[in-house]
């Protein structure tokens, strides 16, 4: 992706789906992204505060249903790392041959967010018919963190 900044020209590789990852996550990947000099654009609808660092960077883009996803398909290309919690995001990046990691640290497939669709449409059709459901999302914990961590460190790129 290629965005023009102050008139010179500026690839990313990694994009960060920001508006729901926790705290904690986005640190994270300010941390890799100094480390190893990976320009990473964080995309959000609302505003939060980054550290400032030449390798990263944020947008914001209106505060409408999907305007984030949205603009980061508008803008990765082939191999570049989405980071995200939203199924129908990773699958458009995923069609576009990028890479997606959850913030559970798990490299996301195709296959496998079909699949989780395809559950997440069951789960609503039950509760639509009011049936009782077990399909609430656990506490993000540190050892949550640490996987992801771990995951993002030994990203292969």
């Amino acid at each position: 992706m290629n965005i023009t900044n102050q008139g010179n020209l500026v690839t990313y590789q990694i994009f960060v789906d920001a508006d729901a990852i926790p705290f904690k996550i986005r640190e994270a990947i300010i941390r890799y992204s100094k480390r190893t000099e990976k320009r990473t654009l964080f995309v959000s609808n609302h505003f939060f505060k980054i550290s400032k660092h030449p390798f990263v960077e944020q947008v914001f883009v209106e505060k409408q249903i999907d305007q984030a996803d949205n603009h980061i398909v508008s803008l990765i290309q082939a191999k570049n790392l989405v980071i995200t919690q939203d199924l129908l995001l990773a699958k458009q990046v995923l069609e576009k041959t990028g890479k997606v990691l959850n913030q559970y640290g798990e490299e996301l497939l195709l296959s496998t967010v079909n699949e989780k669709l395809s559950f997440r449409e069951f789960y609503s059709q039950m509760r639509d018919m009011t049936v009782e459901t077990n399909a609430n999302q656990k506490a993000y914990t540190n050892k949550d963190l640490e996987k992801f961590s771990n995951s993002l460190n030994n990203w292969k790129w």
